[in-house]
């Protein structure tokens, strides 16, 4: 099956940087945010409802392993600090405002907050 064609790659785009997101909530702990939590800010209805978000949730999406899938589906050798900038800067903009919120309540830590290093 191509993702391409089937219009897989804006979702798996946007699972990816959800997951980064998450990631990024870390505070030596536990995370501040859950991955549902940065899911809600970026996915649509229509997301949810797409074949790439069936296997995202068949296949174990929050495994390492899936978004190392993901990784390598969407940007084959990529570095990954490269391919986060990408993708803040094609799907970001939905959880802008979600995430401005976040860091006022403190969800992210300094030190992870690695959009701030691609200027948004």
């Amino acid at each position: 099956m191509n993702a391409e064609a089937e219009g897989f790659r804006p979702v798996y785009e946007k699972i990816l940087l959800a997951w980064y997101l998450h990631r990024a909530s870390w505070d030596g702990q536990k995370f501040r945010l859950s991955l549902d939590d940065c899911l809600d800010w970026l996915l649509t209805r229509a997301d949810r409802d797409s074949l790439a978000f069936l296997q995202y949730q068949f296949l174990g999406g929050r495994s390492e392993a899936f978004m190392r899938f993901l990784q390598s589906r969407l940007a084959p050798g990529q570095e990954e600090t490269a391919l986060r900038a990408a993708l803040w800067e094609r799907q970001g903009a939905p959880a802008r405002a979600r995430l401005a919120v976040a860091l006022e309540q403190g969800k992210y830590p300094p030190g992870n907050r690695w959009w701030e290093e691609t200027g948004a």
